[in-house]
């Protein structure tokens, strides 16, 4: 009889949809909050904004330290999800005080839940590690239903109700989010229960061994970024955006990354499923080779196109939506996958699991000082730049991935 996956899987997939729905309907909302209804200037604004979402991607060290040390992984995720519910309610009852007051208690809350849900993530497949990479794939695509949600209940909730309401919403999503996390039974519970508190092995000799892996994230996340930023701006101005007799709006396609991820799950679910039943599976670090392969592709194609550029001539609109559901594909298979095989390196360590944040945000932060050389250089140069980079990232994956001890697909 074939394994199944572990009922607990889909609460913590639901637990995490909760929660991402509210961190992204006040992350999408948050400029515009500070600056229409507590009076900041649009520079104090975006610092404040700023300064806030790189604390969501550090806090998880220093709660994952914590929950190694003094937590089990299921107490931390409830503890955060406690936090951050506080916070927003802060925010949406307390409006004469500093909105740090409420978002700061937020970020501490992404401390615990982050590093506590993904430690609890990768302890339900200690006993069926060949499901491993596709409950992590289930688990990334509840993370992008609610990034796809979120930004359309905040818009319409704060239509309707103004922005207190905004902040209401994310408390009562944090709310369920805790219910939720209530529902794990007992049976689904042992592994964590028979786990140790302590860390087998130190931190550090942890952090050594998946260095190699994040180096290869943090250059992956650094030309990912450009989704959201350079890739806008080329769409703006030298995409033809005419699709079906309408012109597809910037901020639309802003959205199609996370569209054509819903989309794609369950396709690449459904063969890596199939190439499982025939023992064909390709290895964790094969599939994030596949997707840093997907990647690069993605900018050839982009580089490739705009050579056709002119004053007359502006790109056809199929190949940037080429290129786009190459970048999509990358994701998928990347991201989830990352997250993976570090829960293959310390199924058991919530600190070691937090250094994916932490690369996450320096990815983030390289990317923005790349995309900040896209007006100074033409497009076919850009592009090519950013192509490079992820066959530079495809070139440290091969070589880790001569060393079979953490790139194989257990058995």
């Amino acid at each position: 009889m074939s394994a199944t996956h572990p009922r607990a899987l889909f609460v913590l997939c639901l637990v995490e949809l909760l929660e991402r729905t509210a961190g992204v309907l006040v992350a999408a909302l948050l400029i515009l909050f500070l600056t229409e209804a507590r009076g900041l200037s649009t520079s104090d604004a975006t610092a404040l904004a700023g300064s806030f979402l790189a604390l969501t991607y550090f806090t998880p060290l220093i709660g994952g330290l914590l929950t190694d040390r003094y937590l089990s992984t299921r107490a931390a995720m409830q503890f955060g999800a406690l936090l951050s519910l506080g916070g927003y309610a802060v925010v949406a009852f307390f409006p004469s005080t500093s909105p740090w007051s409420g978002l700061g208690l937020v970020a501490l809350g992404q401390g615990f839940f982050r590093p506590g849900i993904t430690s609890s993530l990768a302890r339900l497949y200690l006993q069926t590690p060949e499901l491993r990479d596709h409950g992590y794939s289930l688990f990334y695509l509840s993370v992008n239903i609610g990034g796809a949600l979120g930004p359309l209940l905040g818009s319409g909730v704060k239509r309707l109700f103004g922005w207190p309401s905004v902040f209401v919403l994310a408390s009562s999503l944090m709310a369920l989010s805790v219910g939720t996390s209530v529902w794990f039974r007992e049976s689904e519970r042992k592994e964590e229960r028979s786990a140790p508190t302590g860390n087998a092995s130190s931190p550090l000799a942890e952090l050594k061994a998946a260095l190699p892996y994040l180096t290869v994230f943090i250059i992956y996340m650094s030309v990912y970024a450009q989704s959201s930023g350079a890739l806008l701006l080329f769409a703006r101005d030298q995409v033809q955006r005419s699709l079906l007799g309408h012109t597809v709006a910037v901020e639309t396609i802003a959205a199609f990354p996370s569209v054509f991820v819903l989309i794609a799950t369950p396709l690449v679910s459904a063969v890596v499923h199939r190439l499982r039943k025939q023992e064909r599976e390709p290895a964790t670090g094969g599939k994030i080779i596949a997707g840093l392969f997907a990647t690069v592709s993605a900018f050839v194609v982009l580089s490739v196109v705009s050579r056709q550029v002119r004053a007359d001539h502006k790109v056809a609109f199929i190949w940037f939506g080429v290129s786009l559901a190459l970048l999509s594909t990358g994701e998928l298979l990347v991201v989830p996958m990352m997250q993976s095989l570090l829960g293959q390196l310390a199924p058991r360590s919530a600190f070691t699991t937090a250094f994916l944040f932490v690369a996450m945000s320096i990815g983030y932060t390289l990317g923005g000082w790349l995309g900040s050389m896209y007006e100074r250089q033409s497009a076919v140069v850009f592009w090519g730049v950013c192509g490079g980079l992820a066959g530079v990232a495809v070139v440290f994956g091969y070589l880790k991935a001569g060393q079979p001890d953490q790139f194989a697909t257990p058995k």
